[in-house]
């Protein structure tokens, strides 16, 4: 089957103080791409055991696909400790050697590939050598495919999981990169070798885009969020800056991507940036005015009907 999306990475349990539900971002950023109304699959992997089990129940009633589940019969599924301050931001506890720490290229998997025409992928399954392996198998195989195929890079940087060298490799094959903006420093040094300036200013730090656009050819857009500010978004062409909404923020888990989502649904639609930017921004907002990362919400409707301005 030929999917819009694949998802590739991990899929948890976010145990919040009021209970847990199903957590991960690249799982996120396919449930809501779903509610758009793409084809979108989760590419994961989950333990041989009760949470697992118990998950995969949320993943299907949730309406997505768990052909591209695998099952490891060692690793324990993902749990992840969410504390919320009095603001509803996120901090987040991880443990380590779980099953999406063992994920696999299998042929159904680089097929799937092969075939999307959007990939969605980020730093944190790659903390360690054997996924960042098969992320990169992958991300090749659609490369190989495909040369309009959309990947976006989402930069999740959760210390001490932060590998240097998987983040350099995967800026060789995002076309979307999305990151916020205390993120966005230490990317750019990271990447470049050079220290910069803290935050992302109103004028925007236009070099750095820059020399990332230089350096990469395949990328295609930056998108900075910046929380209840809204995002900056830039292409090879122009910066935008999307301001943000007056909203009640319950909690920030998922946010990001929600508006990830909505960036990928822009992309494949053919949309302008500038709408792209707002649509995606607009998510983001919804998904931080309700409960968790994966609430149910009528996107296909708000797509339909979002303005041209």
């Amino acid at each position: 089957m030929a999917y819009d999306l694949v998802g590739l990475g991990e899929l948890l349990w976010d145990c919040l103080p009021a209970g847990r539900v199903m957590g991960g971002a690249p799982g996120n950023v396919v449930f809501h791409a779903n509610q758009l109304g793409l084809n979108a699959v989760l590419a994961t992997r989950v333990g041989r055991d009760a949470d697992g089990e118990q998950l995969l129940d949320q993943v299907e009633a949730a309406g997505m696909a768990i052909d591209l589940v695998q099952r490891d019969p060692a690793r324990p599924t993902s749990l992840v400790q969410v504390e919320l301050d009095t603001t509803g931001s996120a901090a987040y506890t991880f443990t380590e050697d779980c099953a999406w720490d063992a994920l696999e290229a299998t042929p159904p998997w680089l097929e799937a590939c092969r075939s999307a025409r959007a990939i969605c992928f980020g730093s944190l399954a790659q903390r360690g050598a054997t996924s960042h392996g098969a992320i990169i198998q992958c991300l090749e195989a659609s490369r190989r495919a495909q040369t309009t195929a959309c990947r976006l890079f989402d930069v999740n940087l959760r210390p001490p999981f932060v590998n240097a060298q998987a983040i350099r490799a995967s800026f060789e094959y995002a076309t979307i990169l999305k990151l916020n903006d205390h993120e966005w420093p230490q990317i750019l040094e990271l990447v470049q070798g050079a220290p910069t300036s803290q935050g992302v200013p109103e004028k925007f730090q236009w070099d750095g885009a820059n020399r990332l656009f230089g350096k990469y050819p395949d990328l295609r857009l930056i998108c900075i969020t910046r929380g209840g500010e809204g995002l900056v978004l830039a292409s090879r062409e122009e910066v935008l800056t999307i301001p943000g909404q007056p909203i009640t923020v319950v909690d920030t888990v998922g946010a990001g991507d929600a508006t990830s989502a909505g960036l990928i649904f822009g992309v494949l639609s053919g949309w302008k940036p500038e709408k792209t930017g707002r649509f995606a921004n607009h998510l983001g907002g919804l998904v931080a005015s309700e409960r968790g990362a994966t609430p149910a919400l009528p996107l296909r409707e708000l797509a339909t009907n979002f303005p041209e301005q």
